[in-house]
């Protein structure tokens, strides 16, 4: 049988039984926290998993939102170019009848009109 060092007193099988068997009831109490522990993360990573698939349908929506702008910019872009050529025409038609002997002050008043109009929308 074995001997303590301490007392130098016999270990018997019960006792060494009762000691392995709080050995054990040790590590079983240690896993069962280490269960819980990994609950709080599995819960936690579910929680994230969730809040990613949320962040992912706000930045699908968001992607859309910026596309349609960018749709709405190129158009507009467009109409201004076309705005900015028709002005220019009209420019051009001025100072041609500017240019004339004769002028029609009606003609004229009316391309005067008309750009200033434009030049409203453009700017």
């Amino acid at each position: 049988m074995p001997v303590s060092k301490r007392n130098k007193k016999k270990i018997t099988l019960d006792d060494l039984a009762v000691m392995v068997k709080g050995g054990f009831d040790d590590v079983d109490k240690r896993f069962d926290d280490v269960d819980k522990r990994f609950g709080k993360i599995e819960d936690n990573m579910k929680d994230m998993k969730s809040d990613i698939a949320e962040i992912n349908i706000t930045i699908g929506r968001l992607e859309r939102r910026v596309e349609a702008i960018e749709e709405i910019l190129t158009e507009h872009g467009k109409k201004l170019r076309n705005m900015e050529r028709y002005l220019k025409k009209i420019k051009e038609d001025l100072k041609e009848i500017k240019s004339q002997r004769k002028v029609d002050k009606r003609q004229l008043l009316d391309l005067e009109k008309r750009i200033e109009k434009l030049e409203l929308k453009v700017a």
